[in-house]
């Protein structure tokens, strides 16, 4: 996503000043330069130049051929004048327009338009032609001369093009950033729906247009989040179901035992008495155990469980777990416990012990089939590893992926009791000293689960 985003935002500084230039200079363009490119035949360009054209031969001044379809062009014509007003030579000249001039009529025709039978006319010395000059002349209508006032210079013309510019970049700037935060906005204000939905327990529907923005990968956590706590509420409910089971169990024997030994139809020896009393305690125990593995995998969990550290031999450990583990199993399993070495790690020697009983006895409680237990313990430099392998049914892929879940009870384990916490305890209590647990399986051939530690 942080990607996308990224990407996202460098498209559209990409396009800001795209856009930005290229309106910018359009502007500038159509308002001060459109329309207004050099046309070399018109007669304020066409006077300065039509110097170029003009021939002397012994009959006097002429105009060449280009010159003349210069003037042409816009209808134009054309007077040497010398200095002393006589004109000397004419092209295209109307009849009104005089063949002398003076020098005050000179001045008063240039400088506006309409002052000769309504022709506007420009003049221009010959620098080839001393005392010489050209009066060009158009239709009034055609081209007039304007006269104003000008405070400046050419900067004005920056200035205008700077403030196109600022003002193209306001406008700009304004409108990506409104589509721009339209585009994050508006997916996030509906992640926020989206997560007030999950919240409110209500389904979230992701569409596929909401896909193809930068924010997918935030559409597609929420949808795979809504599914995780679909699953998490489906586990918890059967964990309850399961927990409630368990409880039941016990609680039915000592209800069922103190309702007989409270019963005045009958009356109990000594020794049936002291059955009776052991099947309770018993159960009593049982729910014990019980809410013991609640307590620890939540105080696991919120990362309140106080370490009391201490140097423990890790053979002694095993064997009793071992010895622990053989008295539960059923009869015809078997458990071998294999080690060169007598490593020693600083460890809480009851949660260490807790996390191997729980894997040890997961062999024998989920397998309803006759299985061998190896324990094999290595130490290698400054790693212990502890493997212990069963040659029993094995456990799927798909459960192998929630198998360190709290609450998670695989397909496979029918009627067997317990909680669910076995593994994710075994599991934290391996987190907190800062060691690891792994596993491998393959349905029909058995499970081996890793543990490794450190021995500093």
């Amino acid at each position: 996503m942080k990607r996308g985003i990224i990407l996202k935002y460098l498209k559209t500084i990409v396009f800001s000043v795209f856009a930005f230039v290229l309106v910018s200079v359009t502007l500038c363009y159509v308002l001060f330069f459109h329309n207004h490119t050099v046309d070399d035949a018109m007669p304020q360009y066409l006077v300065r130049t039509i110097e170029q054209y003009i021939q002397v031969s012994d009959h006097g001044f002429f105009l060449e051929e280009d010159g003349k379809r210069a003037l042409n062009t816009h209808q134009l014509w054309m007077q040497i004048v010398d200095q002393e007003g006589t004109v000397v030579y004419d092209l295209y000249v109307p009849e009104t327009i005089p063949k002398q001039y003076t020098n005050f009529e000179l001045v008063n025709v240039v400088l506006k338009s309409n002052q000769l039978d309504h022709y506007t006319i420009y003049a221009s010395a010959l620098s080839g032609y001393e005392g010489y000059g050209v009066l060009i002349g158009c239709d009034s209508q055609f081209m007039t001369k304007v006269s104003y006032s000008f405070l400046g210079d050419g900067r004005s013309l920056i200035w205008k093009c700077m403030f196109v510019f600022f003002g193209t970049a306001l406008v700009v700037i304004i409108a990506v950033s409104y589509r721009f935060s339209k585009t994050v906005t508006v997916p996030i204000s509906r992640a926020l729906e989206n997560i007030e939905d999950i919240r409110a327990g209500r389904e979230v529907e992701i569409t596929s247009s909401v896909h193809e923005n930068m924010f997918s990968d935030v559409f597609t956590s929420i949808r795979e989040l809504q599914l995780a706590l679909k699953e998490n509420e489906k586990m918890r409910a059967e964990w309850i179901a399961n927990i409630s089971h368990d409880i039941k169990t016990p609680l039915s024997t000592i209800k069922g035992y103190a309702e007989l030994m409270g019963s005045d139809a009958y009356e109990f020896e000594q020794t049936e008495i002291q059955l009776y009393a052991d099947q309770i305690q018993k159960a009593e125990e049982t729910i014990e155990e019980l809410l013991e593995e609640l307590k620890i995998s939540q105080r696991l969990a919120e990362g309140k469980v106080q370490l009391a550290l201490e140097r423990v031999n890790l053979v002694p450990l095993i064997q009793e777990c071992v010895e622990e583990a053989q008295a539960q199993s059923r009869q015809g399993w078997s458990i071998h416990f294999v080690y060169e070495t007598e490593p020693e790690v600083w460890a809480d020697r009851k949660l260490l012990k807790r996390c191997l009983l729980n894997i040890i006895c997961n062999a024998y409680v989920h397998n309803q089939k006759e299985v061998s237990v190896e324990i094999c313990l290595v130490e290698k430099q400054d790693t212990i590893k502890i493997e212990i392998i069963d040659n029993g049914k094995g456990i799927s892929q798909e459960e192998m992926k929630h198998i360190f879940e709290r609450y998670y009870r695989g397909t496979d384990s029918g009627k067997t009791k317990g909680t669910g916490l076995g593994l994710a305890i075994a599991k934290e209590v391996m987190t907190v000293h800062g060691g690891t647990i792994d596993v491998a399986s393959t349905v029909g051939e058995g499970t081996k689960f890793t543990i490794c530690m450190n021995q500093d």
